[in-house]
């Protein structure tokens, strides 16, 4: 017979124990079953492994023959806890690429519940836009990406996955004093005439967003940083509504209307054909929760997908 795991499992029990039917109780098999199994070894190997009929002493072939099994059976448990913890989603590397508005509202919640269950599990995130996106899924520099649809044009777009999660409405952030603020409809370009327009990072997610001003061009690296812009008094800035603030009493989100600047999809992009790793599959269960808190905290402005 070939010389197999099982047949190493029971040669080192019953060498550890020094009794078959010690060794039988340890892995689960008749006594009858081990002397069998024990038999067709040594008749594999083409020597005894023990010395005399009883199980206490080892030939010099069996006491080879025992370290050589228990070196082979140890790879065998470390890769076998390998693959099933890789398979719980306990180990492995989590790779993303979103959006700096997904980044910075929903992924904090997601990732945080994600660490806390899976500590082992190494994650690698990226914010950029939403071309750069697509292209780290395409190039399998990350696994998952959270952006708007990937362009229809960009060859790449052939081999990729796209499922809407969430559409937002896209608005401005005034000061409560602004005139717009008393407009009591939405938002139209032409009500920003004569007005700064400030951008940000998170401006380039909006395909309807305009140039500022060319007479008083500003533009912020972080939304945090626009919005203390606006609160100075140096402008209104565009944003989509899962970046508007909320809970601040000197500012305020106006939606735009929807033929002005229609709301965004954002979506989950994914290499087409090709499955989630169970780390990946366990994430995104994180982040649709996420989503879905926001969803109840942002209201109608903000829907789930």
């Amino acid at each position: 017979m070939a010389v197999t795991l099982n047949a190493f499992r029971v040669f080192a029990a019953t060498a550890r124990s020094g009794s078959v039917s010690r060794a039988a109780a340890a892995v689960r098999r008749t006594p009858s079953a081990v002397s069998m199994t024990l038999k067709q070894l040594e008749e594999a190997i083409g020597r005894p492994l023990f010395d005399g009929e009883r199980k206490t002493r080892l030939t010099p072939t069996g006491r080879l023959a025992l370290a050589e099994a228990e070196a082979a059976l140890d790879r065998f448990d470390r890769a076998t806890e390998a693959i099933r913890a890789f398979a719980a989603a306990e180990t492995g590397r989590l790779s993303l690429s979103v959006t700096p508005s997904v980044a910075e509202q929903a992924l904090p919640a997601a990732l945080a519940a994600f660490r806390a269950a899976r500590p082992r599990v190494e994650i690698l995130l990226r914010d950029t836009d939403s071309a750069n996106v697509a292209a780290d899924v395409a190039e399998e520099a990350a696994e998952i990406g959270i952006a708007g649809p990937p362009d229809p044009a960009d060859p790449i777009a052939d081999g990729l996955a796209f499922r809407p999660l969430f559409r937002d409405a896209i608005g401005l952030a005034v000061r409560c004093d602004d005139p717009l603020a008393d407009l009591h409809r939405p938002v139209r370009w032409a009500d920003l005439d004569g007005r700064t327009l400030l951008t940000h990072a998170v401006a380039g997610e909006i395909p309807a967003a305009r140039a500022p001003s060319e007479d008083a061009p500003l533009r912020a690296l972080t939304v945090t940083s626009a919005l203390a812009l606006v609160r100075a008094g140096l402008g209104v800035t565009i944003l989509p509504r899962l970046v508007a603030p909320t809970g601040e009493s000197d500012l305020i989100f106006l939606e735009m209307a929807p033929d002005a600047a229609p709301r965004r999809t954002v979506g989950l992009i994914t290499k087409r054909d090709r499955p989630l790793s169970p780390a990946a599959e366990a994430a995104l269960v994180e982040i649709e929760r996420a989503l879905d808190a926001l969803a109840a905290r942002l209201g109608a402005a903000f829907e789930r997908l």
